[in-house]
């Protein structure tokens, strides 16, 4: 018995499909802890994780970039069962103070490293004790993202000139890049890391 043309073949499909958006969905609505959570504008296909103060730390920064990498890779295996081809997002993530540190800056980092399909990114970590190592780490990971426009926000976070110049060599790595704002007031980058981010 062949089953290239068995009649219920196209239906089981449309199931499997419905199921699997279904379930894509389920990821979408449910992905809140710790008060912190993940949602999607369909007119925009904007993704936003407003954390602001929520206390996360290292733990509660993993379980987010957990949700964020789940929620995008969701829809792509959806619309690739659909045969659809998967949308540009804007990503949209507010740590802000939430007492991250190095340990949460490379927790943050692993998980946003090599996303597919995110072109715009706005990231908020001011207030987070990040120092030199954290921005070497978060430097490194957005290397791998292939971003149109970056919003970057890393006052109040101990920076000095080493961390600069490691935001300055990710600025100067990233080709595809069209509209930038930085935020690095309140730090100790002085005019040697200035010079660094300038040049880079």
């Amino acid at each position: 018995l062949t089953t290239t043309n068995h009649p219920t073949l196209a239906p089981m499909a449309a199931v499997v499909a419905m199921l699997r958006l279904a379930l894509a969905a389920c990821v979408l609505l449910c992905s809140v802890a710790r008060g912190c959570d993940i949602q999607r504008d369909t007119a925009s296909s904007r993704y936003v994780a407003n954390c602001n103060a929520e206390g996360l730390g290292v733990n509660g920064t993993r379980h987010l970039v957990e949700r964020i990498r789940h929620v995008l890779d969701a829809e792509a295996m959806v619309l690739a069962e659909l045969d659809k081809k998967s949308p540009k997002h804007d990503l949209s993530i507010d740590l802000t103070h939430n007492g991250l540190g190095s340990d949460g800056a490379q927790v943050l980092g692993a998980g946003l490293a090599g996303l597919a399909n995110v072109s715009s990114l706005a990231l908020l970590l001011d207030g987070n004790s990040l120092g030199d190592d954290a921005a070497r780490k978060l430097a490194e990971a957005l290397q791998t993202l292939s971003l149109e426009t970056l919003v970057l926000s890393m006052q109040y976070n101990e920076i000095g000139p080493t961390g600069a110049g490691s935001l300055g060599a990710l600025l100067g790595s990233m080709r595809s890049l069209r509209e930038l704002s930085l935020q690095l007031k309140f730090n100790t980058i002085g005019s040697a890391g200035a010079g660094d981010l300038a040049t880079g």
